[in-house]
């Protein structure tokens, strides 16, 4: 602790309004060669960066040899999720038809944002529990066996008499709506950084301050925005951790901010 160490970044930046994007990273000797070992095999070989072929054609990566094929998730969302109740059951069904889904609910505490009932992923499309008195949302969660993951609030759910529940609306207003963000110079040394998004219960956000490359201070919030001031001249980049009850986290870094004093 208290050691100032040199460090070294890799950043890039990349936009574009529909397009794939493959990043290729090599770790390669002193003399620039990459050496490969396939999986199972004794044998390795070196070959250089510029060997590195990128097949157009049958959308695949080629290293000397090796053939790596190239090949898009398959998205899913929950918009295929239906919810019913009856008395005080609640039944959901997937219409997804996908057999590498697994499915998981948690019946969560309005109140508290606490789940009460949690379920262990399974490969059913149908789960169905009992809704307890009370006012709760519920979260689904599905994984494909490839590892991609998708989770959100499907429902609101009342049993206020406790012997039936009602839907009340779908739970969107409790996922976060992460629209983008602002940054605005107020003055001289002087910045507003803004976060836009729509979400109705608690947030936190976590900004993260560095200088020259190296981290400088944090701050929390609970608003939407930071006025900052900077003091030393240096370069200055502003970071941000938004996390909800939810589980919904987003983390951003607005543009560079070269600071001097005259």
């Amino acid at each position: 602790m208290g050691l100032l160490d040199t460090t070294t970044t890799l950043k890039f930046d990349m936009q574009c309004s529909s397009g794939s994007y493959i990043t290729v990273i090599t770790i390669e000797d002193k003399d620039g060669y990459i050496e490969l070992k396939q999986n199972g095999k004794s044998d390795t070989r070196k070959i250089k960066e510029t060997d590195i072929v990128y097949d157009n054609a049958n959308e695949m990566i080629v290293l000397d040899t090796i053939s790596l094929p190239l090949q898009s998730r398959k998205h899913f969302g929950l918009d295929d999720v239906v919810v019913q109740m009856e008395g005080d059951t609640l039944t959901t069904e997937s219409h997804m038809n996908r057999g590498d889904l697994l499915y998981a609910y948690y019946l969560v505490d309005k109140q508290t944002a606490t789940p009460i009932l949690k379920s262990d992923y399974a490969e059913s499309p149908v789960f169905s529990c009992t809704v307890p008195q009370g006012e709760y949302l519920l979260k689904a969660y599905v994984k494909a066996k490839n590892g991609q993951r998708k989770s959100a609030m499907i429902a609101e759910i009342a049993n206020i008499a406790g012997d039936e529940a009602v839907l009340v609306s779908d739970g969107s207003l409790y996922n976060l709506d992460y629209k983008g963000q602002t940054m605005e110079q107020i003055d001289e040394s002087t910045y507003r950084f803004a976060v836009d998004f729509d979400y109705s219960w608690n947030f936190n956000i976590k900004w993260y301050i560095y200088r020259n490359g190296g981290y400088y201070t944090p701050l929390n919030s609970s608003e939407k925005d930071l006025i900052y001031s900077f003091e030393e001249p240096g370069s200055y980049t502003v970071m941000y951790y938004l996390t909800t009850p939810n589980g919904d986290n987003e983390f951003w870094n607005f543009p560079i901010i070269d600071y001097s004093v005259d």
